[in-house]
């Protein structure tokens, strides 16, 4: 199996906003840690556990699809 090495015309600025995106994230995160103090390790961690809480949910419902839709 082998790759196409090649970007179109939607892959190139994808990948540029994706930059922009998680540049800002991490930008964000040490704006609020500056305001915040230590409450920002608290604020991550309740982060943490309410996406963990979706990732949890996401999986419940692709178990319940187990074969790939429109394929």
């Amino acid at each position: 199996v082998s790759f196409a090495r090649e970007l179109g015309l939607f892959d190139a600025p994808t990948i540029g906003v994706g930059a922009m995106i998680s540049a800002g994230i991490f930008v964000s995160t040490g704006i609020a840690a500056g305001e915040a103090g230590p409450a920002s390790i608290l604020a991550s961690a309740l982060n943490g556990f309410v996406t963990l809480q979706t990732a949890l949910n996401y999986a419940e419902l692709a178990s319940a699809y187990p074969e790939p839709v429109g394929g």
